[in-house]
C-alpha cells in the first residue's frame, strides 16, 4: 500500500464564503460513491499550473467540515452544505431542495457559528430562486444526548435522506426510525417517505477509498489484462485500525468467502518494500490468514479463501495490520469481497466471471451508500407558517423512552449548548486582541480540542478516567504523541490546568491496557505513537514539564517523575546504540544520535536519520534534568547532565557537517544525507528546543531558505507555519511573524477550523478537519503574541500588530497562567498615549522573571508616552520596548 504523506505544503487561499458547489465531493459520500474521482484541477484552472498568490479562487476542499458534539465523546461533523456526516450509531443526512429537487452540493453556500465561535453550525443554501437555512448542533439537554438538525421556515420543497450505517434492519413508523429497541431518528411526519435496507455494513467509515485518497492525488491503477476491475480500487486505513464489514448470514450454514488484495509496488519508497514492513491479517469470523506484501508479486492480485460456518446470523470480515508488522504506517487495505454459498474456482473470481453469482460482491472503495447504510427519504412541502422542521438523532435512546426525546424543546436544547460552551471558555484565561475573528478563533480552537478528546471511563490507574486528545474526527481519530503534546499544552496555556491534567494522564499512567497502552509510555520508556517515530519523546517531556511550569504543582511533578526519568533513560539507551566507529576510528555522521526513524519533518517517508527528533530529544533531556533538579534527585541530575552534554556535542558536530556539505553553508537539511529535504523540521533546533542560538548562521540561513519557499504567507505546511512564525518572533522580526500569522489565519474556514493541507496546484484541501494540532498551535501563537515566557524574560504584546492598536483600541489578558505567575493586563491607546496596567501574581515555587518587557508595535501616528500602572514612561520616536522590570 502507498505510504501516507502528511507533509504536503499547505498553500491555500483566504476565506471560503459563498463559493459555488463545483468542488470535490464531501467526504461521507465520496468515500462510498461509485463515481470516478473529480479532476485534479479546480474549475477554470489549467492542470499543473500554479495559481498566482491571493487570487480570487477559493479554498477547494475534499472534506470541509465543522465539529459539533459534547466534548470527551466522539464528535459529529457538518459539511459546508449543512449536511450531517458520520455521527455516532445513528445517521448522517443528505439534503435536496427546490423545484425540481436538486442536491445541496449544487447550491451556493455560506456558513457561520453561533456568536462567532459556539459549535452551532448555521448554513444558508441558495439555488436559483430557492434557498434553505439549516442549523446543526449537539446537546444533552433534558437528559437526552442527541444531534439536532433544524430546517428553518422552509419556503421550498425539500427532501431529507437519513442514512443509518450500522444496521441492515430499520423500521419507519409515525415520525420515528427504530432498529431493535433503539430510536435512531425522530422528525415531523413528512408528506411522503420511503425506506431502503442496507445489504451489509461498512463498520469503519473513517477508512478511505483510493479513488479519493486522504492525502496524495488520485493515480489510476494499471491492471493486467486478465484481472477484474474490482482490483482497480481499495479501501484503506492506517495506524493499527482495522477495516471491518458485517454481512447478514444464516447461522450454521457454511460459506466460501474470498478476500482480494492488490499489493502495489511502492514506487515512491521502494526501499521499504522488505519482508515484515507491511503485513496484513485478513479474518472472517474466527479464521485468519496473513499476507506479507514483500513476499507476494507486486501488481498481481492476492486472493485468500475461507470456509466458515458462522454461529450467529452474521459474518464479520476484517483487514488489519498484523502485530508482527515493522512499518510505522501499520496500515491495512482490501480490494474485493466475494461470499458464495458453495466452493468456487478462485481463478474465475480473479477474472470477474463469478461476480454475479456471489451472494455478496463488494468492490471495496466503490461501495454504494445504499448498499452499506439503511436509509429513509423524507419529502416535505414548504412551511405554511414561520415554523422549523426539527430532526432529532439521539445517541442512545430506547424505544420506550422516545416520549422523553420528543418532549425536549429543540430551542431550549440549543440554548443549553450556548451556556455549556460559554461557561467552558470563561473558566480559563481571557485573551482579547479586539479583533473579533482572532478572538473567536481562539475560543473555537479551544472548544475543538475538547470536542476531539475522548474519555475512557475507569481505564487508568486506580480506576481513574483516561482522556485521549485526537488531532481529528476521522483520519486522525487516534492519538499522535506529537500532536497531542501541543494539544495538552494548549489547555495549560489557556488557563485550564484541570483539562490538561486529565489529558496528560495518558503519558504517565502505568496501568493502561489495549489501545491505550499503545498510546502511553512503553515498557522501554518510549512514547511512540505511532511506532518508530521518535520526535514524540521530547514532546511528551515538554508537555509534562510545561504543566508543572504553569501550575507550580510539585506534588504532581513528584508523581510523574518516574515516567520523566524513564523517558530520559530511553534517550540515553537509544543514543548509545549509534555510538560506534569504523576500522579507522572514524565516526559516522549519526554518531550518538537517535537511530533511523520516520515521521514529521522528514521530507521523505522511508526511515532515515532525521535531525528533528534529535532536537526534540535534547530538549527532552534538558527538561528531565530540570525536573530532577527541582525534586533534588541529584544522582539523576549528574547522569542527565552528562547525557545532555554528550548528546548535544554529537548533534552539534553532525549538523555542522551537514550544514557545510549537504546544505552548502546555506541551510540545515532535515537529514544529513539529502539536500532535497530543506526541512522546516530542522527549525525545531531554534523553536521550541532553543538548541541553537538565534544568530547562528545555521538558523538564519535555514530561515532564509525556508522563507524562499513561502507561498501566500505560509511555509512548509499548515501547522508548521506557526512554528516558523515563532522563530521569527524570537528573532525579533515582528513583521515576518505577523505576516505568517495572518497568512495562516487567512486559511481558516468560515467556521474557524483548518484542514490539514491545501494543495497549491488545485487549491484542494486534504487530510482531516478540524485539524486540532493546527488549532493548538494557533492557541499557543495567539497567546504568545500577547504574553510569552522568553526563557527568563516575560514579554508583553510582542506580536501585537499595528492595526490592532488603533486609536481607542483595548487589548487585554486576564487570569493567564505563566511560568512566573498569573497575569492580568490591559493595554489602551488614547491618541499619542498608551496606557498599560498589569499585575503579576506569583504562584508558590514559581521563579520571578529576570525582565518584564512591553513591546510597542510600529503604529501610525506618533506615540509620545506610555503609562504603566499610572507611572509615565517617556519614549523616543521609534522606541519599541519599554523595560518594566529587571532583576
Amino acid at each position: 500500500m502507498k505510504t501516507p504523506n502528511r507533509r504536503e505544503f499547505l498553500l491555500g487561499s483566504g476565506m471560503v464564503l459563498g463559493l459555488t458547489a463545483n468542488v470535490f465531493p464531501s467526504d461521507s459520500f465520496s468515500l462510498m460513491r461509485s463515481a470516478e474521482p473529480t479532476a485534479a484541477s479546480a474549475p477554470g484552472e489549467e492542470p499543473g499550473k500554479d495559481p498566482s498568490p491571493r487570487t480570487a479562487k477559493p479554498l477547494y476542499n475534499t472534506g470541509l467540515r465543522t465539529a459539533i458534539g459534547l466534548g470527551d465523546e466522539p464528535p459529529s461533523t457538518v459539511d459546508n452544505y449543512g449536511q450531517l456526516l458520520w455521527t455516532r450509531r445513528a445517521a448522517y443526512s443528505r439534503m435536496q431542495f427546490g423545484s425540481p429537487l436538486q442536491p445541496a452540493e449544487n447550491a451556493q453556500w455560506t456558513q457561520s457559528l453561533l456568536d462567532g465561535y459556539i459549535p452551532v453550525v448555521e448554513t444558508h443554501l441558495s439555488l436559483g430562486n430557492s434557498s434553505l437555512q439549516l442549523s446543526a448542533f449537539a446537546s444533552d439537554h433534558g437528559g437526552v444526548k442527541a444531534d439536532y438538525i433544524e430546517i428553518k421556515n422552509p419556503q421550498t420543497p425539500y427532501r431529507v435522506e437519513l442514512f443509518f450505517p450500522y444496521t441492515t434492519s430499520i423500521m419507519l413508523n409515525d415520525g420515528t426510525v427504530t432498529s431493535g429497541d433503539k430510536v435512531l431518528a425522530a422528525f415531523p411526519r413528512p408528506k411522503k417517505s420511503s425506506i431502503r435496507l442496507a445489504k451489509y455494513n461498512l463498520l469503519t467509515p473513517e477508512s478511505w477509498s483510493t479513488l479519493h485518497p486522504a492525502w496524495n492525488a488520485y493515480v489510476p491503477r494499471q491492471l493486467p489484462p486478465d484481472v477484474d476491475d474490482t482490483f482497480a480500487t481499495s479501501r484503506e486505513l492506517y495506524l493499527n485500525r482495522p477495516i471491518e464489514y458485517r454481512f447478514p448470514a444464516q447461522a450454521g450454514k457454511t460459506y466460501h468467502v474470498v478476500l482480494g488484495l492488490y499489493p502495489d509496488a511502492d514506487t515512491e519508497c521502494p526501499q521499504i518494500n522488505f519482508p515484515g514492513w507491511t503485513v496484513l491479517k485478513l479474518s472472517v469470523d474466527s479464521e485468519s490468514q496473513v499476507v506479507d506484501y514483500a513476499l507476494v508479486r507486486p501488481g498481481q492480485p492476492v486472493l485468500k479463501e475461507f470456509m466458515v460456518t458462522p454461529q450467529q446470523n452474521e459474518l464479520r470480515l476484517k483487514s488489519e495490520c498484523d502485530p508482527s508488522s515493522t512499518g510505522w504506517i501499520r496500515g491495512c487495505e482490501i480490494s474485493g469481497i466475494w461470499i458464495f454459498d458453495a466452493p468456487v474456482d478462485t481463478t474465475q473470481v480473479m477474472t470477474g466471471n463469478l461476480n454475479s453469482q456471489a451472494l455478496y460482491y463488494v468492490r471495496c472503495g466503490r461501495e454504494s451508500v445504499y448498499d452499506i447504510a439503511s436509509s429513509v427519504a423524507l419529502d416535505y412541502e414548504p412551511a405554511l407558517s414561520a415554523e422549523s422542521c426539527w430532526i432529532r438523532l439521539p445517541y442512545d435512546t430506547a424505544v420506550n423512552d422516545s416520549a422523553a426525546l420528543m418532549r425536549i424543546s429543540p430551542e431550549s436544547a440549543r440554548d443549553a449548548v450556548k451556556v455549556r460552551w460559554e461557561s467552558f471558555v470563561q473558566k480559563g484565561a481571557e485573551f482579547s486582541t479586539g479583533v473579533l475573528q482572532l478572538d473567536n478563533l481562539y475560543k473555537t480552537s479551544l472548544i475543538n480540542i475538547l470536542l476531539m478528546r475522548t474519555k475512557y471511563e475507569g481505564r487508568g490507574e486506580g480506576g481513574q478516567d483516561i482522556y485521549v486528545v485526537n488531532p481529528g474526527p476521522n483520519l486522525y481519530n487516534v492519538f499522535w504523541t506529537r500532536d497531542g503534546s501541543f494539544m495538552m499544552g494548549a489547555f495549560d496555556h489557556a488557563g485550564l490546568p484541570e483539562e490538561a491534567e486529565k489529558s496528560l494522564r495518558l503519558l504517565w499512567d502505568s496501568k493502561l491496557t489495549g489501545t491505550l497502552a499503545v498510546y502511553g509510555q512503553q515498557a522501554s520508556g518510549a512514547w511512540a505513537s505511532p511506532a518508530w517515530q521518535w520526535d514524540g519523546q521530547g514532546q511528551a517531556l515538554m508537555a509534562l514539564l510545561s504543566h508543572y511550569d504553569l501550575t507550580g504543582d510539585r506534588e504532581w511533578l513528584k508523581k510523574v517523575y518516574p515516567n520523566i526519568r524513564k523517558g530520559a533513560l530511553w534517550i540515553k539507551q537509544m543514543t548509545n546504540l549509534t555510538q560506534f566507529v569504523n576500522e579507522n576510528g572514524e565516526k559516522p555522521l549519526y554518531y550518538g544520535l537517535l537511530p533511523m526513524t520516520s515521521g514529521e519533518g522528514a521530507g521523505v517517508d522511508p526511515p532515515n536519520i532525521i535531525y528533528q527528533p534529535n532536537f526534540w530529544a535534547v530538549y527532552g533531556v534538558r527538561e528531565a534534568r530540570r525536573a530532577a533538579s527541582i525534586l533534588g534527585q541529584n544522582d539523576d541530575v549528574e547522569w542527565m547532565k552528562d547525557l545532555d552534554e554528550q548528546f548535544s556535542a554529537n548533534l552539534l558536530a553532525s549538523i555542522k557537517i551537514a550544514y557545510r556539505i549537504i546544505g552548502k553553508s546555506e541551510f540545515l537539511p532535515t537529514t544529513p544525507f539529502d539536500a532535497r529535504t530543506r526541512g522546516f523540521g530542522s527549525i525545531v533546533g531554534l523553536y521550541p528546543s532553543r538548541f541553537l542560538d538565534l544568530h547562528d548562521p545555521m538558523v538564519t540561513g535555514t530561515l532564509k531558505t525556508v522563507a524562499e519557499g513561502m507561498r501566500e504567507d505560509t511555509i512548509g505546511g499548515n501547522y508548521h507555519t506557526f512554528l516558523i512564525a515563532m522563530c521569527y518572533l524570537l528573532a525579533d522580526d515582528a513583521a515576518m511573524f505577523q505576516r505568517l500569522f495572518n497568512g495562516y489565519v487567512a486559511l481558516v474556514s468560515p467556521t474557524n477550523a483548518w484542514v490539514e493541507t491545501v494543495f497549491a496546484l488545485n487549491r484542494a484541501g486534504s487530510g482531516d478537519m478540524p485539524h486540532c494540532w493546527a488549532a493548538a498551535l494557533y492557541i499557543l501563537t495567539y497567546r504568545a503574541s500577547l504574553v510569552y515566557e522568553n526563557e527568563r524574560k516575560l514579554e508583553f504584546c510582542w506580536g501585537v500588530q499595528p492595526q490592532w492598536l488603533h486609536d481607542g483600541a483595548r487589548i487585554s489578558v486576564m487570569r493567564a497562567p505563566t511560568a512566573f505567575g498569573k497575569i492580568d493586563f490591559t493595554l489602551r491607546r488614547n491618541g499619542s498615549e498608551l496606557n498599560f496596567d498589569y499585575s503579576l501574581k506569583p504562584v508558590a515555587l514559581q521563579p520571578a522573571p529576570e525582565e518584564v518587557r512591553l513591546h510597542i508595535p510600529k503604529l501610525e501616528g506618533k506615540i509620545t508616552s506610555v503609562r504603566v500602572n499610572g507611572r509615565p514612561y517617556q519614549i523616543t520616536q521609534g522606541e519599541s520596548v519599554v523595560l518594566l522590570l529587571r532583576e
